[in-house]
């Protein structure tokens, strides 16, 4: 995906919206939370520079969200 895409995609949104986010394993849509985003800091070839997000299972961020909570 081109950033253009998402920008143009998410243009109509307020930024007070909420994104939710969600992933594919197995043929089973499982909720994701938002972990990260990463600059990549390189260009490849065709001076393209890659940014990545990283989504956590959303199941397991309760998980630790909680464990956290009873420590």
């Amino acid at each position: 995906m081109k950033v253009k895409e998402l920008l143009d995609i998410l243009s109509d949104a307020n930024p007070n919206d909420n994104v939710a986010f969600y992933y594919l394993e197995k043929d089973v849509l499982n909720r994701g939370e938002f972990e990260s985003f990463f600059d990549c800091m390189y260009e490849d070839v065709h001076g393209v520079r890659d940014f990545e997000f990283t989504i956590q299972n959303y199941m397991e961020v309760q998980e630790e969200k909680f464990m956290e909570a009873n420590q």
